[in-house]
């Protein structure tokens, strides 16, 4: 969707004769940017106009010229011409565009449907009025009916379909107020009547934002049923210490009540995996409350942040405080201070190995005696 035109609020400032000159600054706007949709609207213009006038008129026409693209509001409202006919147009949710017809066509239409031909004749310098509006709006609705045939067919142009006349409109003040969409996407014709009698020109607009809020639609969506079902189901994570490695004499001569040592740092990054074995994740191990805890520090396909405030992760950022250290806990973020006094519960699935071996530094955690 094309941003939206910001305007500051307004600030008064008096000048030396006392008067108050308001100022208002204005933020600059990104253009719109031409996209595959565009394409399709200069592609579907031949049949739009040239059949629905030959069908509904038995008249003879030709494209001279076809452009679509995507204008800001207004830029679009300074392009019109002073004699035109505006058609304001209803989407099917509400959303508002227009059907524009300069005084040529306008001629060369009524000249088709009272004379049977479109005439020579020049152009008089008048206003257009209903009844002008009366003879055209026939031409307006079938050719929106045509193409509706036609954008229903392709997910780029679905949010054009659907449109039809919701009122005249000679009032252009009135305009600025009934288009709300910051970005239009026009399709603009040049008709060459007769062929080679009359030239005139019709623009169509659509609501660009229309483009961004149909897509969600296009997409299947669960069934609210399946989802609660779905949301219930428990799904196996295992959080694995990688990266341990033996001689390969060490390995073969494994037995129960072997002592493996490991290595602190190895045992404070650990990966999360899914079902199957698939990593989805890193952690880092340590305890809450004296319980043996995990923290996600990332996950796959995002950027690695500290999940305490969201930030970038650093060696200076603490996840769990220190890992394996019984004597201090690490919080959730928000979580309130825990009084220092409170004893922490031993870890009883980590008996001491103390009557085996001989404590190690590389040896994990010392424990708490009960």
């Amino acid at each position: 969707m094309a941003d939206t035109d910001q305007t500051a609020p307004d600030t008064a400032a008096r000048d030396p004769a006392g008067h108050v000159a308001v100022m208002r600054k204005k933020l600059r706007t990104r253009a719109p940017v031409r996209a595959r949709r565009h394409d399709l609207l200069e592609e579907s213009a031949d049949a739009g106009f040239r059949n629905t006038a030959k069908t509904l008129f038995d008249m003879d026409l030709k494209l001279a010229d076809v452009h679509a693209d995507a204008l800001v509001r207004d830029a679009a409202l300074e392009s019109l011409e002073e004699v035109t006919l505006i058609f304001r147009l209803a989407g099917p949710a509400g959303e508002e565009g227009l059907f524009v017809l300069d005084g040529m066509l306008i001629d060369a239409l009524i000249e088709q449907q009272t004379l049977g031909r479109v005439a020579k004749s020049p152009r008089l310098d008048r206003p257009v009025t209903r009844i002008d509006a009366k003879l055209a709006q026939s031409f307006v609705l079938a050719v929106l009916a045509q193409f509706e045939k036609i954008y229903a067919k392709d997910s780029h142009t679905q949010s054009y379909a659907g449109y039809t006349i919701k009122v005249v409109e000679f009032d252009r003040a009135a305009l600025s107020l009934a288009l709300t969409s910051p970005s239009y996407d026009i399709l603009d014709v040049t008709l060459d009547m007769g062929p080679g009698i009359k030239t005139g020109k019709a623009r169509i607009w659509y609501p660009a934002g229309a483009v961004d809020a149909v897509a969600p639609a296009t997409i299947p969506q669960t069934n609210p049923f399946i989802a609660s079902l779905l949301s219930n189901v428990t799904a196996p994570l295992n959080a694995e210490i990688r990266g341990l490695r033996l001689p390969l004499t060490d390995l073969i001569s494994l037995e129960p009540g072997s002592l493996i040592p490991v290595d602190l740092a190895m045992l404070a990054d650990v990966h999360l995996c899914a079902p199957g074995g698939k990593s989805i994740g890193t952690g880092r191990l340590g305890q809450l409350y004296g319980d043996r805890a995990v923290r996600v520090t990332h996950l796959a396909g995002q950027p690695e942040r500290d999940a305490s405030d969201g930030s970038p992760a650093s060696a200076e950022s603490p996840m769990l405080g220190e890992p394996f250290n019984t004597n201090a806990t690490a919080l959730p973020a928000g979580a309130p201070e825990q009084d220092a006094s409170i004893p922490l519960k031993a870890l009883e699935d980590a008996p001491s190995l103390e009557e085996t071996i001989e404590p190690l530094e590389t040896v994990p955690m010392a424990m708490q005696q009960p």
